[in-house]
């Protein structure tokens, strides 16, 4: 297989160098993992992890990390659903695809921004734990709170309509659950 067959069939991807083996290790957006190596003449190789390759993603990221001579996926999308999950591929005699434990987190996403009329919002929570949303203006006056009541874990998409009744102006939105909060913020126009 040629280098530019093998550089389209994993786009989108992502590459990562290892400087001490002098070679990159690539993850395709789909099932495939593969290393180039950097010495003359460059040549790639097809690794096949011990319990096969992370599930098929786009927009992922990645780090290596050379202590421990493994490359760490995390994240992206998988059709419509975002991912949380993270994989490690140790470079050994066996290479292995282990998935990573690794804290959820919350997710929280206005669009579209500016808003002009409701708020939508989509948010995802790491666990079905009671939520609180709140809306504050630039003052620093809470001028909305929700409780979300013990909504499951996982992406979901809210709409909220008190926002017709506040004047236009830069907001901040706020999402908590537990110890964890995140804020985003958005302009409300008229």
């Amino acid at each position: 297989m040629s280098a530019r067959s093998i550089l389209a069939a994993l786009a989108p991807t992502l590459a990562l160098t290892v400087p001490a083996n002098d070679r990159m290790l690539v993850h395709g957006g789909e099932d495939s993992v593969w290393a180039l190596s950097l010495t003359p003449p460059e040549t790639w190789s097809a690794l096949v992890p011990a319990g096969g390759p992370p599930l098929s993603r786009l927009f992922h990221a990645g780090v290596f990390d050379p202590d421990d001579a493994r490359m760490v996926i995390y994240g992206g999308r998988s059709g419509t659903a975002l991912l949380d999950d993270a994989w490690e591929l140790r470079l050994g005699s066996e290479v292995s695809v282990p998935p990573l434990s690794i804290p959820a987190a919350l997710q929280l996403r206005v669009a579209p921004n500016p808003v002009t009329g409701p708020l939508h919002l989509t948010m995802s929570l790491p666990n079905g734990s009671p939520a609180r949303l709140e809306l504050w203006d630039l003052a620093g006056r809470r001028v909305l709170k929700r409780e979300i009541g013990v909504p499951g874990s996982g992406l979901r998409p809210l709409r909220i309509d008190e926002t017709s009744r506040l004047p236009a102006g830069v907001y901040l939105l706020r999402l908590t659950q537990e110890h964890r909060s995140m804020t985003r913020r958005f302009a409300l126009v008229r």
